[in-house]
């Protein structure tokens, strides 16, 4: 999705305790991806964390559902 959507970036920030890549997906209408500008801004910082756990992929697959409708413009996540 980051590379459709303009708004949306995938972030590697750190490692997990086995080693491998963590990834942190992050969604700003303005393009801002650092998490201390958007706080600095006003923005309400939302982290939602999962697959922590193997053989449990639905907390993922309703994030990737979730991402496509607020990135298609289906739902709208800015604060009125």
């Amino acid at each position: 999705m980051d590379k459709k959507y303009p708004q949306a970036k995938l972030i590697e920030y750190g490692k997990t305790d086995n080693g491998k890549p963590l990834h942190l997906f992050v969604i700003s209408p303005e393009r801002i991806f650092n998490r201390d500008s958007l706080r600095k801004m006003g923005h309400t910082v939302l982290l939602i964390n999962n697959g922590i756990h193997p053989g449990e992929p639905d907390g993922i697959n309703a994030c990737i559902r979730l991402s496509k409708f607020i990135l298609d413009g289906t739902e709208n996540y800015r604060q009125k």
